[in-house]
């Protein structure tokens, strides 16, 4: 039962119905045995059959019903015969449906005619497995000839594994006798008396034989034989065969302590998949695994429901084209690559609603169970949620994730007037005032006295031209002035706006502060829905291997974040680099106003200079022709030389 269970969980079927032979034995000892096997399998249905039912093809058509197409069948092999033939007749033995027999059936498979196999073509078998030894050979080589010898009209025939246990069987209670023999002792009866004739003779001998036989340890032919706590110890190797053909062929096997494999020798490590045991031949055909149960064909695929305006596109978004639906987005491709790792086929088709997704969930008591079979999308997880429907594990992280505006703590709250504005962007602004101050001083400081007065006036000057006091005097200045304070207006403007906004933007809080609204993204199932568990194991699986990742890479292709921590002041400061055209104006205007007033400035010397030089020569044509006409007024008298007496 254990190597069937094992069979189960490998193609991940989730529910499964037993079908048994309506015997006190089957029905107290093996069904309750292979349900607790089964473990998280869910048995959908448990149908007790009789030869002698006159409802046996009812018992089939409320099987054929069920949602449950996996059937594990233990009954005798001439129930069975009669089990597959009707199964075959009403079509069960066609695609979709899955067959699995215990070693009841299965090890008499080399029994039956062509007619039973035909109409049992794709049943998985399971049969306990019997080493090959010379000793087996030398038994099966007598058992041949005996029975040849005995019934030489009738084929030859193979010792089964019942017959081989049976022997085996025989050898314990000889062992035990023979022990008895040696030991000795007397025979008594207990609990007989004559006056009741319906009571039954015990005998100590019988006691002691029966506990000989429980100490029984040896190899027989069937393996080792011996009792555990009472019971037969169960076999542990197990041949998986599937029905194709004319006959049989065998898959592989299933070991207790190592699970599937293709050899019988026991191996390290634990195979749970089926899968390495090779193509499995299903009932109509190999082509795909049967999901287990009946709700999405070619016919009747998937209804897959999707909003038709998701608040979130990159979630989700349909399509409409040539009166084709489709979907596209993170969910969509979530949804998609779980398909592509489920065991079995799910053909699939989109379903637009225009309503919320708690009008869908809550309609009705669970609109979804009625019209969809999952909803795929940016639905949210809440508790009053959980009262329609189920949801999958969660594909985008289990956390809480908001993009909000970052608080300022506002730790500095003295120096705050100066955070609006960052340390290059201060220094640039003081750079460039003292240079338009200093082409307004130059320009000024010629014709204009307040531009010449004491060192702390001109310094004052120089940072803030309008400190003079006066009215600028020269044009150039003027237009100089003017673009410096359009740009100073500009720059204040925002210097007021950001601080505003430190001081109280930063204290808003975020409007979304209810931790219902803001779960992972999920996948909705209807209750009891058996495509759950294999949903959030794919999903599971996905976030393991790195595809998850991949595909959320995918969508944020067209976004970046940054993880990194930053002071909550830092995000908005003013930079130069918002304002570099600004200061590229004013720094330019500046400059041409200063070349203009350079060259004007060179041009007035240069006249002054030539004014000048005109001026001298004036000057002294007009001292030479005076003196010409003073030298003519002046009369010129001898001189007389008297000579000195002493």
């Amino acid at each position: 039962m254990k190597a069937i269970a094992a069979i189960i969980r490998s193609w991940y079927w989730r529910k499964v119905s037993i079908v048994y032979e309506d015997i006190e034995y089957t029905a107290t000892t093996i069904i309750p045995y292979l349900a607790d096997a089964l473990g998280d399998a869910n048995i959908d249905s448990r149908v007790a059959l009789s030869s002698y039912d006159s409802s046996f093809i009812q018992e089939l058509d409320m099987l054929r019903s069920r949602p449950s197409r996996i059937f594990i069948v233990h009954t005798s092999i001439q129930l069975a015969t009669r089990l597959f033939a009707e199964a075959n007749q009403m079509g069960m033995m066609s695609d979709g449906y899955v067959w699995i027999t215990t070693d009841a059936i299965t090890s008499k498979l080399d029994l039956v005619n062509s007619s039973v196999i035909d109409s049992m073509q794709g049943v998985l078998g399971v049969k306990n497995y019997i080493k090959p030894s010379a000793q087996i050979n030398d038994f099966r080589i007598s058992f041949q000839k005996r029975y040849h010898s005995e019934y030489p009209e009738e084929e030859k025939r193979e010792p089964q594994l019942s017959a081989l246990t049976a022997y085996d069987a025989v050898w314990a209670i000889a062992r035990a006798i023979n022990q008895k023999s040696r030991t000795g002792g007397h025979q008594k009866i207990q609990n007989h008396t004559l006056t009741d004739p319906l009571s039954v003779a015990v005998s100590e001998d019988g006691l002691s034989l029966l506990d000989g036989i429980k100490q029984t340890n040896f190899t027989g032919l069937s393996g080792e034989f011996f009792f555990q706590e009472g019971d037969f110890s169960p076999s542990t190797a197990f041949q998986i065969v599937n029905v194709v053909g004319k006959s049989y062929r065998d898959l592989g096997f299933w070991l207790s302590d190592c699970g599937f494999s293709k050899s019988s020798e026991r191996k390290e490590g634990n195979e749970t998949s089926m899968k390495i045991l090779g193509q499995v031949y299903w009932p109509g055909g190999p082509w795909s695994v049967p999901k287990g149960w009946v709700s999405a064909t070619n016919e009747q695929p998937l209804r897959v429901a999707v909003p038709a305006r998701s608040v979130f596109p990159e979630f989700v978004r349909v399509k409409n084209v040539n009166n084709e639906t489709s979907a596209e987005g993170f969910s969509i491709d979530v949804f998609k690559e779980i398909l592509k790792r489920l065991p079995y086929s799910l053909p699939y088709e989109f379903h637009p609603f225009n309503c919320s997704y708690d009008s869908l969930l809550e309609q009705n008591q669970m609109k979804v169970k009625k019209n969809y079979d999952i909803l795929v999308g940016d639905t949210s997880i809440s508790s009053g949620r959980y009262h329609y429907v189920e949801f999958s594990q969660p594909y985008t992280p289990s956390g809480l994730v908001m993009v909000v505006l970052m608080k300022s703590g506002l730790t500095d709250k003295a120096w705050i007037f100066l955070k609006p504005f960052c340390s290059s962007m201060w220094a640039l602004t003081a750079l460039v005032s003292i240079y338009n101050g200093m082409v307004v001083w130059m320009i000024e400081r010629s014709c204009n006295m307040e531009f010449q007065g004491s060192f702390w006036n001109q310094s004052a000057a120089l940072f803030w031209p309008l400190f003079a006091g006066e009215k600028l005097q020269n044009n150039l200045s003027r237009f100089a002035m003017v673009v410096w304070l359009f740009v100073a207006l500009v720059l204040t403007s925002n210097y007021t706006a950001t601080l505003s906004s430190m001081l109280t933007a930063r204290r808003l809080e975020p409007s979304l502060v209810h931790v219902d609204a803001l779960k992972s993204s999920n996948a909705v199932f209807p209750k009891g829905s058996p495509l759950l568990s294999d949903f959030s194991e794919e999903i599971l699986e996905i976030f393991e291997d790195g595809m998850l990742e991949k595909l959320e890479k995918a969508m944020h292709a067209n976004y970046s974040c940054s993880d990194v921590r930053v002071d909550a002041t830092e995000v908005d400061r003013l930079s130069p680099e918002s304002f570099w055209g600004l200061f590229l104006l004013t720094v330019g205007v500046s400059t041409v106003v200063l070349v203009l007033y350079g060259l004007c400035f060179h041009k007035n010397e240069l006249k002054w200079h030539e004014d000048l030089k005109e001026e001298g020569k004036t000057n002294a044509r007009e001292f030479l022709s005076a003196a010409t006409e003073h030298r003519q007024n002046i009369q010129i008298h001898p001189i007389q030389i008297h000579p000195i007496e002493k």
